[in-house]
């Protein structure tokens, strides 16, 4: 049993080792060709480092490809488009858990003949093994809650800017290229995803490209903006008025939000307004007479 223990991360290590030795062969050969002449197939500019397919080959075996075709769509939403995203993703939260289980063992000061023993440091213990387990899932959950509530404040601006555009006459590559230069400081989501989606037209049909943006930002308005834009390709619709709608609707929801938030400031503040005020006070008007009784009972 002890010997298959260590054949098996043996093994994983020799096969890394192996995708890592072909791929920079393949590298080589490919370098060699382009400096004869040969004519280079877009592969040389790709990821080809050794630290890539170490990093893939270590995080096969963390998850299947549907786990994992999970995780690249929501890394994507997060942000995070590199393609060795998924595999950073998974050894990280197996190391977070690791040290997190290792951590709690030791702080705990466990050991396996008194699990039983101490069932209250035991339980505390995978407490701490449940967070650190959930915590990189977390985490990246609130990195997609963030990046989609920062593209949703700028859509109303970025959508009258497009509407601009289009009125002036740009084509939509030249439009959502110019408002994703103009909003690059003031929302470098919004203007990445412009960017990317403005690429992705000039080398695949735009529905395709609209629909890929609506599912990288999973925003409502970003969505309505990709279901206009849709329209207007498939039948022609006059885009200026639909945009022009979708930006006064996307304001009237922040506002919204914004006075439903101000309405919860009440209910907010009274629990530590009762607290921090009202218990004091109370304190304060009672103390003396608390005080005086207390002095009474003594000299009795």
């Amino acid at each position: 049993m002890d010997i298959f223990v260590f054949m098996i991360p043996l093994a994983g290590l020799a096969l890394a080792l192996y995708l890592i030795q072909g791929r920079v062969r393949e590298t080589r050969l490919l370098r060699r060709l382009k400096s004869l002449g040969g004519r280079d197939d877009g592969r040389l500019g790709q990821e080809t480092g050794a630290w890539p397919t170490l990093l893939h080959a270590l995080a096969v075996p963390l998850a299947n490809l549907k786990e994992r075709d999970r995780l690249r769509q929501s890394l994507l939403k997060a942000g995070y488009r590199a393609k060795w995203a998924v595999d950073v993703f998974l050894l990280a939260k197996l190391a977070l858990f690791a040290v997190g289980a290792a951590g709690a063992w030791l702080f705990f000061d466990l050991a396996l003949g008194s699990l039983f023993a101490r069932p209250l440091n035991s339980a505390k213990f995978l407490f701490c093994v449940f967070i650190a387990a959930r915590a990189a899932d977390w985490w990246l959950s609130a990195q997609v809650q963030r990046r989609r509530a920062r593209i949703r404040v700028a859509v109303p601006q970025t959508i009258d800017l497009l509407t601009i555009c289009v009125e002036a006459g740009a084509s939509l590559e030249d439009a959502f290229g110019r408002v994703g230069a103009e909003v690059a400081s003031r929302s470098p989501e919004i203007a990445s995803e412009f960017r990317l989606t403005r690429s992705e037209m000039m080398v695949m049909d735009r529905a395709e490209a609209l629909r890929r943006m609506e599912r990288r930002s999973d925003v409502r308005e970003i969505g309505s903006l990709a279901s206009s834009l849709l329209q207007s390709i498939h039948y022609g619709t006059p885009l200026a008025e639909a945009l022009s709608a979708i930006a006064t609707e996307s304001r009237a929801r922040q506002v919204g939000e914004l006075e439903e938030k101000a309405g919860n400031i009440a209910a907010k503040v009274g629990v530590p307004l009762i607290v921090l005020v009202l218990f004091p006070l109370l304190i304060l008007i009672a103390a003396p007479a608390v005080i005086n009784l207390v002095r009474i009972l003594g000299e009795r």
